[in-house]
């Protein structure tokens, strides 16, 4: 008596697995720097644009750290009052406020109505990373591309049989994730 034929891919499924660790590892060692590059140059737009009053504010960004996850990088300035100048919420107008009704700030970016600063008119830190995002964008692709066409991605797949990522490539569809 017999019990079927079974038809395995475990070596096939482990291989590609391998490989996609491969890249992963690759992405995340190489993408690590890319990343904290670009929220340096962001850190400096923010300082720079930052609303002053008596310099509180702008003297109070931290530096670039390191989140969860080699990827993630952040800039913290713990003032209160930050969240305020970032999205309206003043009482009402007088000098240095002004009362807007919302817009696109751009990148994806939009600002609701509110009482804003005059210097800082819809906030500033979502205009500094719609200005950021292309760059971004081309730096995580370039680390993409990079880790795809490595000679070893973990599982001695030669590059002769890696297949290029088109330059045009939209990594975001590709991957389904918003890159910003």
């Amino acid at each position: 008596m017999s019990d079927g034929i079974t038809i395995s891919m475990t070596a096939t499924a482990a291989r590609f697995e391998s490989r996609m660790q491969g890249f992963a590892r690759r992405v995340m060692t190489d993408g690590s720097p890319a990343v904290q590059a670009q929220t340096q140059n962001v850190r400096q737009v923010l300082i720079a644009t930052s609303p002053v009053a008596t310099g509180f504010f702008r003297d109070h960004w931290g530096p670039v750290t390191q989140g969860r996850t080699s990827l993630a990088w952040r800039v913290q300035n713990p003032t209160p009052y930050g969240p305020t100048l970032e999205y309206g919420g003043y009482r009402g107008v007088g000098p240095r406020t002004v009362a807007l009704g919302g817009g696109d700030l751009g990148g994806g970016f939009t600002a609701g109505a509110g009482i804003y600063s005059r210097q800082a008119p819809l906030g500033f830190m979502r205009r500094a990373l719609a200005q950021a995002a292309p760059q971004l964008r081309q730096r995580i692709a370039g680390v993409v591309r990079q880790a795809w066409a490595a000679r070893d991605m973990g599982g001695g797949w030669p590059l002769s049989q890696a297949v290029p990522l088109a330059a045009q490539t939209n990594l975001g569809a590709l991957f389904r994730i918003e890159l910003i």
